[in-house]
């Protein structure tokens, strides 16, 4: 499993996630209820997630590279 580090949390506009690897990853972001808020894809080690329009809140990062899948905690103020 690779080291997954996002920046910065809080969060207001921007969600810096960066990884050791740079394989192609989905990410998939969900609230509270566990609905799916957010999709994008990344293809680096470090990617800008863009969150400006998330409501303030708690909400679950999850990171999907093949057969590594990584989740984390992340708060937008």
């Amino acid at each position: 499993m690779e080291n997954l580090r996002i920046t910065p949390n809080p969060a207001t506009d921007v969600l810096r996630i960066q990884r050791n690897q740079g394989t192609a990853a989905e990410i998939t972001v969900f609230d509270t209820q566990g609905r799916i808020v957010l999709r994008d894809r990344m293809t680096d080690t470090t990617h800008p997630l863009d969150v400006h329009a998330l409501k303030p809140g708690i909400y679950v990062l999850r990171i999907n590279a093949g057969n590594d899948i990584q989740s984390t905690r992340f708060v937008k103020e």
